[in-house]
């Protein structure tokens, strides 16, 4: 579906009495709630952006004006947030072909996810999208205009939600890669753990990564489990590294050594899994997977996350730790492969030698003590 003839209702009418401050005007990386929310449509092309306001409409109407949106007030917003639903729908353009609804306290869903909805649309008004992470759905719905007058019309109990139980028969699940659809702020703690997710945003987290393999590209199972296991090994390496004195993400080699085959089963599987990765907005690990099978080895001392996965890809044999020699083994002494597999296979370990010698004098210890430790659940 084309963005431009989506509008996207922000509702931003409530007091915010469980937070102890007013949620739209809390800063949230270097910019308010409501601008993070605003921005996020902007950035997919959605441009007829309507914010519902209610309680201390005339601070937010001066914002929403300086970001080219559309302030609608809710003269009943004390009523309750279904109220605000009919007033940002009744204030929709006519040719509007559907829209979004996403309380403004829902600000970290990333725009891979708009996209994913916008994608997914059917021609058919009467369609309403629902994204599901991990088969359970989130906000923002897109909601076909063919639904306009049942909302407006709608008197019963359980606002929007119950209306789109009613209307089930024209729902469309759409699997994303994104938790934050999940998550609200409603208090102070949500909105310190938000704070706290954003530094590290532009990283899937673990259970991102599971959705990504499983929910997404569908991958087989021995997939996740190599990346498991090779997550694994990395991590132990990158903590031995942090340990020595380095500053490594963690969190990016966890996630990078987790998706590294997401596309796996096909030719030339790094770059097509890094183009994946770019698409939902993920270049840090794109980078790292699109050189996990080869890649030129510095010099010096600087070790890096890339290097960290492609050295534990090389030690982990599907999902056990085997060392490079008996990773390498059966892939030199392959008949059947031509000369420049053989070659490629002898670049990749001479890689990789190069840096595991670079990482045990570092850490003062062998690749081969570390193969027992932590599990990624425990360190991530």
């Amino acid at each position: 579906m084309n963005p431009e003839s989506v509008t996207a209702l922000v509702l931003s009418a409530g007091f915010s009495e469980r937070m102890g401050d007013f949620k739209p005007l809390m800063m949230l990386g270097g910019m308010t709630i409501l601008e993070r929310v605003i921005r996020l449509f902007q950035t997919i092309g959605v441009r007829r952006i309507h914010v519902v306001v209610g309680h201390r409409a005339a601070e937010l109407t001066a914002l929403i004006d300086r970001w080219g949106a559309r302030s609608v007030v809710n003269v009943c917003y004390a009523e309750g947030m279904f109220s605000s639903v009919v007033a940002g729908v009744s204030s929709l353009d006519e040719g509007t072909g559907s829209f979004f609804v996403l309380p403004v306290d829902i600000p970290l869903v990333r725009p891979a996810t708009l996209r994913d909805l916008l994608q997914a649309f059917p021609a058919a008004a009467a369609a309403i999208c629902h994204p599901t992470f991990r088969g359970r759905r989130g906000h923002p719905p897109l909601i076909g205009s063919h639904h306009i007058r049942s909302i407006l019309e709608w008197r019963e109990e359980g606002g929007l939600g119950a209306l789109l139980t009613r209307l089930e028969q024209h729902a469309v699940n759409v699997a994303v890669v994104d938790e934050f659809i999940h998550q609200d702020m409603d208090r102070a703690e949500d909105y310190r753990r938000m704070a706290g997710r954003l530094e590290s945003r532009e990283i899937f987290s673990p259970a991102e990564c599971a959705a990504l393999l499983n929910d997404r590209v569908y991958v087989p199972p021995a997939v996740p489990a190599h990346g498991r296991a090779v997550a694994e090994m990395a991590m132990r390496i990158g903590q031995a590294l942090n340990h020595a004195g380095f500053s490594l993400n963690l969190r990016l080699i966890c996630a990078a050594a987790l998706v590294h085959d997401v596309a796996r089963g096909g030719p030339d599987h790094a770059r097509r899994g890094g183009k994946l990765l770019r698409d939902l907005d993920m270049p840090l690990l794109a980078e790292i997977v699109e050189t996990h099978m080869d890649m030129a080895v510095g010099v010096g001392r600087q070790i890096k996350e890339a290097e960290v996965v492609f050295l534990a890809d090389k030690l982990v044999q599907e999902d056990r730790f085997v060392g490079l020699a008996e990773r390498f083994r059966l892939r030199m002494r392959d008949s059947s492969a031509d000369s420049r597999e053989h070659d490629s296979a002898r670049r990749r370990l001479d890689a990789a030698r190069k840096i595991a010698e670079r990482i045990e004098a570092v850490i003062g210890r062998s690749l081969e003590s570390l193969r027992d430790g932590s599990r990624v659940a425990d360190t991530i």
